[in-house]
């Protein structure tokens, strides 16, 4: 890995890291909804700094978790868990993603779920690395 890719790597996990931090506090806030996407945002941004320390490339512009679980190799136990938090993608976002608005979609108990992904996502992506 390059000086330049390194660089990029550590941007992507302290930021992923920072969302996960977000997420706990929003958790504390009672802001479900919003737990959720930080959670999904930062095991997005943990997958791409790993994705940039095996390419030198430059992040995709791709928000599939699974996409991008399948172009690092992540075991089949995470690739099953990344399934359900790539899910939230739309629905913790948009209110017309769902029956009801983002808000109402997602309990503290689902945001700990997948905020307990994020934090398994950003331990394996630190072991490849």
């Amino acid at each position: 890995m390059n000086a330049h890719s390194k660089l990029d790597v550590d941007r992507w996990l302290a930021q992923a890291a920072a969302d996960i931090d977000t997420a706990h506090l929003l958790i504390g806030a009672n802001r479900a909804y919003a737990a959720v996407l930080f959670a999904q945002q930062a095991a997005e941004k943990a997958l791409k700094a790993l994705l940039i320390a095996q390419t030198n490339d430059a992040p995709l512009k791709i928000h599939d978790l699974v996409g991008l679980g399948d172009r690092v190799r992540v075991p089949a136990q995470l690739a099953e868990q990344l399934e359900g938090l790539s899910s939230t993608y739309l629905i913790a976002r948009y209110p017309d993603a769902s029956e009801s608005i983002p808000a109402d979609e997602f309990s503290t108990d689902d945001a700990v779920k997948f905020l307990a992904i994020a934090e398994e996502v950003m331990t394996w992506v630190k072991r490849q690395i």
